[in-house]
């Protein structure tokens, strides 16, 4: 298996300054277990660069959802939608798209059960309020971790 490609990087306007990119198409760059609670999760990210595809895993297998093929010069929150555990199974991975050069860059993923967030451009010193009540349900700020342990931080 070749090596991977995900790293974390440097990154103006990301949480602590650092976010989470792949230089591989195809590659996951983010992995996260679902909260023991709740059968319902809105999907939330703050991102520039490249598409990035969300998956789920499934007794032990990817499952493919939703794309967000926009690709923001600026940082911007998205949308994946809103799924059930039964459409989830234990966790998501979200994956760097193919067919462009652009690399995705991952700042940070926000689980909700609270449907109807608004989604768009926000600097992070002014989140969506809505979207900042939700970070106690679950929230990863990747530059707080390394990629090759990439987990929901405790507490």
């Amino acid at each position: 298996m070749p090596p991977s490609t995900v790293q974390v990087v440097e990154a103006a306007g990301a949480s602590g300054g650092k976010a989470v990119t792949s230089g591989k198409e195809w590659e996951p760059i983010f992995a996260l277990p679902l909260p023991a609670e709740g059968q319902r999760f809105e999907i939330h990210f703050r991102h520039l660069g490249g598409p990035i595809q969300l998956k789920s895993v499934i007794d032990g297998k990817q499952k493919e959802h939703n794309w967000i093929w926009d690709q923001p010069e600026q940082w911007k929150w998205s949308s994946f939608g809103t799924y059930t555990r039964e459409q989830l199974g234990t966790s998501i991975v979200l994956i760097r798209g193919g067919k462009t050069t652009i690399e995705p860059v991952l700042d940070c993923v926000v689980l909700t059960q609270k449907e109807n967030i608004p989604t768009g451009t926000a600097p992070l010193n002014v989140p969506d309020p809505i979207v900042e009540k939700t970070h106690r349900h679950a929230q990863l700020r990747l530059g707080q971790v390394s990629p090759s342990s990439i987990r929901a931080p405790e507490g």
